[in-house]
């Protein structure tokens, strides 16, 4: 009896060291899979034409209004003689960034609609970030569960929990999801296989989810020459109130299942009373009325 613990802590001790072990193991996957999309990052760019030294310069993350002009500047310049290539490195950068949750993607939005149009750099924001985010998804799913279970157990399990209540209208709440604040868009593309959300439902409701402030990126862009700051452009009120209104509108599905289910269960709930009532009466019957026991008055018919 007394080795009884000692043995219950043993196991402890090798159930904590082989779950070190699995952390380590795929901590070693992730990163070889970063390398590898780092590697195909790097082979798009030195495939690029030779840029000059002064226009590579401005090629860097912005930090003002002014050095965004620059590296726009650099940048249609640069696409007027390599357009497919420009492409192709924006999509790689784009993906990359996504698939890893590394910030600053959101540059790659307000310049789309600069480099391509309006139109077409909405589309091609929209098919790079719906890329990037099911890349996340895979990635995580294979190399990140114990990862994120460990770094971000309070999350994770909120987001198991909301999945679960909402497993009727699991598209409604990601789509919901993603045009809110609750969670950042990186943690949802690692923790929704996490919490048990399948790939096709994460896909189409991150498509749709994320259109709208997609749209918003690359109009701010396209206006950034009137603005008096990079956040001045992309937190414009009016791009606010629209980015609430469609996050509302995206909610009503939710409530309006919400209600019907609701009826459904309060309707369930008294047709159950019904009946419980009704086997009460066949199995305990009411008492008779007096004269039904030969009490009381006596029916004049009788006589007859």
């Amino acid at each position: 009896m007394s080795s009884s613990p000692l043995l219950a802590h043993k196991l402890g001790v090798h159930a904590a060291a082989g779950e070190d072990r699995q952390l380590r193991r795929d901590a070693a996957y992730l990163a070889a899979f970063f390398c590898l999309g780092l590697l195909i990052l790097y082979s798009a760019i030195s495939a690029l034409p030779p840029m000059a030294d002064e226009d590579r310069a401005h090629i860097r993350r912005p930090r003002d209004i002014a050095e965004f002009h620059a590296m726009q500047g650099v940048m249609l310049k640069y696409k007027e003689v390599n357009s497919g290539a420009v492409l192709t490195v924006f999509l790689c950068a784009y993906v990359f960034m996504q698939s890893f949750a590394i910030p600053g993607s959101v540059m790659f939005s307000l310049l789309s609609g600069p480099l391509f149009g309006p139109f077409s750099g909405w589309c091609l924001v929209c098919f790079a970030t719906t890329t990037g985010a099911i890349a996340c998804y895979c990635v995580s799913n294979l190399f990140m569960r114990r990862i994120l279970v460990a770094r971000f157990p309070q999350r994770v399990a909120f987001l198991e929990q909301k999945a679960r209540e909402n497993a009727d209208n699991v598209f409604y709440f990601i789509l919901s999801l993603r045009m809110s604040p609750l969670l950042p868009n990186w943690f949802i593309n690692a923790a929704s296989p996490v919490a048990g959300i399948s790939l096709r439902q994460f896909s189409v409701a991150t498509f749709f989810g994320l259109m709208p402030i997609n749209f918003l990126h690359v109009q701010a862009g396209m206006t950034l020459g009137y603005a008096h700051s990079l956040s001045g452009a992309v937190h414009d009120y009016r791009r606010v109130l629209l980015l609430l209104s469609l996050s509302l509108l995206a909610l009503v599905p939710v409530f309006v299942k919400a209600r019907r289910k609701s009826k459904e269960l309060g309707s369930h709930k008294r047709d159950s009373l019904s009946a419980e009532d009704d086997f009460t009466l066949i199995k305990h019957p009411r008492e008779p009325l007096p004269f039904a026991k030969g009490k009381g008055k006596r029916d004049p018919t009788d006589d007859v």
